[in-house]
């Protein structure tokens, strides 16, 4: 019984993640983050919606800034999405911890 209490401590001792982990148009923890033209990360199904509600020929604007993107190519931020496994790993593991 200390050991569930104990692992349900740390689950509650577990950190928020940094801000730089959530989508700033879901608001969500990304699981597919990319990086656009602006220089910033978004999660890649939020980007691809926004792109797909554009009426033809204009042209995409950054979330953050409403400044006009250069291109609406999408490239996988890698080291966003390690940090965003690593998270919800260590998070899957206090949740079995305290669930045991």
């Amino acid at each position: 019984e200390e050991d569930a209490q104990a692992a349900a401590s740390d689950l509650l001792l577990l950190p928020s993640p940094p801000p730089e982990l959530f989508c700033p148009i879901t608001l969500e923890l990304m699981v597919d983050p990319v990086l656009a033209a602006d220089g910033h990360t978004y999660e890649r199904s939020a980007m691809e919606h926004l792109f797909s509600e554009l009426a033809p020929g204009n042209p995409p604007r950054s979330p953050k800034t409403g400044e006009l993107l250069a291109f609406d190519i999408l490239l996988p931020n890698v080291a966003i999405r390690s940090m965003c496994r690593e998270y919800q790993e260590q998070q899957q593991l206090l949740q079995r911890k305290a669930s045991v």
